[in-house]
Parts: structure tokens; sequence; C-alpha cells
């Protein structure tokens, strides 16, 4: 009687004895897969990770091990599969999240980086949804923006000037260097200009015919032209700086008449503090021969003629239509 009496303390003892080797080849088994990653045997240390999970489908040093190694064999889909399976199981995602949001995070910034080639759509989606992840994350925030830029760069030469324009401006608003800031400023000018130059272009069109009259527009060469002659009595007492200051009250005149063809183009009257417009020399075509400043007794003489490209005068025209201009500062 008392062998079948100590019958069920004997079953309790075996079933710790194998539940103790388990938990020893679990130990060893994972310890396996921990020394092949180190040693760079992927193969071997996924085999062993999978043997872990048929012991414990669970364990979390599996799971994880296993999204790990796809991550530095590159197996970034095999790896977000596996991460989000981790991620399904509540209490994981709260006491490991900082290590499964972080490697998710990067899964996104590679798998966009893979499909940049091939489907830059998808790319896109994967570097916004590393930025729902992290919004600061540097990788996501510039291969973003300079896939935006390449889409506007595109739709701009194609002539889709509204999509270029809303291409630049969405990588602007990412946080991007400085540097790259600049570069997108200067597009998203040039595409606005584009969108916004369809309004001007009937204007301009309107007043074509009388500017071609009036010698102020070329059809074949596509430029303005403003010619100037303006005389200036000379000082009494003169000075080393006379022909500087003519030279300057000169170029003034040059840039309010080309102000004053902006304003009768835009079909509105300039008003007294309008300032004139800086042009820089470099979009006045034909100043450095033309300028000239000569002296003939108590005179001087200023003459320029210039021809200014039809977009860059257009430009300022926009600027009229919509009230943004300069104007003169009031003297204190």
């Amino acid at each position: 009687m008392r062998l079948f009496t100590h019958l069920p303390l004997i079953a309790i003892v075996i079933a710790g004895l194998q539940l103790g080797c388990e938990e020893d080849v679990q130990k060893q088994t994972l310890k396996e897969a921990r020394q092949a990653v180190k040693a760079s045997q992927y193969d071997l240390a996924l085999k062993k990770f999978k043997a872990l999970l048929e012991l414990a489908p669970d364990d979390y040093n599996g799971l994880w091990g296993i999204a790990d190694v796809y991550g530095k064999q590159g197996n970034v889909i095999e790896q977000e599969k596996m991460l989000n399976k981790i991620l399904e199981n509540e209490e994981y995602k709260k006491s490991f999240s900082r290590i499964l949001m972080p490697a998710l995070e990067q899964n996104y910034v590679m798998q966009g980086n893979n499909l940049l080639g091939a489907d830059v759509k998808k790319a896109e989606e994967f570097y916004r949804k590393a930025l729902e992840l992290n919004k600061k994350n540097a990788l996501a925030n510039s291969n973003l923006a300079e896939l935006l830029m390449n889409r506007g760069d595109a739709a701009q030469r194609a002539g889709k000037y509204q999509l270029a324009d809303d291409s630049f401006r969405a990588a602007i608003k990412l946080r991007i260097a400085s540097k790259l800031r600049k570069k997108l400023k200067k597009r998203a000018e040039l595409s606005e200009f584009f969108v916004q130059r369809a309004t001007v272009l009937p204007i301009f069109e309107k007043a074509k015919a009388d500017l071609v009259k009036a010698g102020q527009y070329d059809p074949k060469t596509k430029l303005f032209k403003v010619t100037v002659e303006e005389t200036f009595d000379a000082p009494k007492k003169k000075s080393a700086n006379d022909r500087a200051q003519f030279q300057r009250k000169g170029m003034m005149k040059l840039l309010n008449s080309i102000t004053d063809l902006v304003w009768k183009i835009a079909d509105k009257k300039r008003t007294d503090d309008v300032a004139p417009i800086e042009f820089k020399a470099s979009l006045l075509k034909g100043l450095a021969k033309s300028q000239e400043l000569s002296q003939k007794g108590k005179k001087y003489t200023y003459k320029a003629s210039v021809g200014i490209a039809r977009d860059a005068l257009l430009f300022h025209v926009i600027d009229v239509k919509a009230g943004e201009y300069k104007k003169i500062k009031a003297k204190k």
C-alpha cells in the first residue's frame, strides 16, 4: 500500500525534472543562437532561435532574436513581420518598446531606401511610417525631402508646376538641414512663379502689341528693352566723387524706368511712394556695354540701354498684382 501512496509524489518529481530539462534545453539553445549571432553565422542563428520558439512559442528572446537576425541579413520584409508580431503582445510592447520601436523605425527607413529605384510612392509611404513613430528621425526626414525634391524637379521639367510647387513645399516642412532647406526654397520660389505666371500671361499678352510698337519688347528674343538718357547739372564745387554720384543717379533712373514698365504691364498706376525695384546687374543684359556717363561743360549725361528676360520682369508683375512691393521709407 505504501508503494501506491508515494506514486503521485514520484510523478511530481519526474515532472519537475522534465521541466528542468526543458528549461536547460531552452537556455542552451538561446546561448547557441546568441553565439552564432556574434560569429555572424546568421543562418545557424535563425535555426537556433526557431528551435527555441518550438520549445516556447511566445518566448521574447526567440522572437526578438529572429527579428534581429533578419535585420542583420537585410531581410527587412521578414523583420517587419516579426517586429509587428512581437508588438501584438501588449506586455512585450510595454516592456520592450524602447528596443522594438527604434528597430521598426529603422526597418521602415531601410525599406524606403530599397524601394527608391523601383517604387517611389511605396518608398514615400515607408518614410512617412518611420516619421509617424519618430518625427525627428534624421534619415527619414532627409531621404523623404530628397525624394520630394526629385519629384518636384521632374514635375517642373514636365511643365506640371503645381505638382512641383506642392512637392517642394512639402519637403520644406520636414526636419532637414538648413543647406537642403535653402535649396528647396529656391526651387519653390521658381515653381511658385510658374504657377502664378499662368495668371499674369493673359495680362502681358493684352499689353504685348503696344509694348512691341513702343520698342519696349522684342518677341523674337523675348526681352524687354529699357533705354534711359538723363542729364544732370554739375555741382558748383567739384569733388572726386562727382562721377560716382551721377553714375548712381543714372542707375536709379534706369531702375525707376524698369519699375514703371512693370506697373504698366500690371495695368496699375504707380504711386509716388513706390520704391524702384532692385534688379541684379546680371539680369540687365547689355548694361556693361551701353552704360555711359559723359560730361560736357557743366552738364553730365547718363545713358544706358538694357534687355530684361520676359520671365524676370513678369516675376515682379506678379508681385505688383499681389500688392507685394516695397515703398519708399519716409524720412524722419
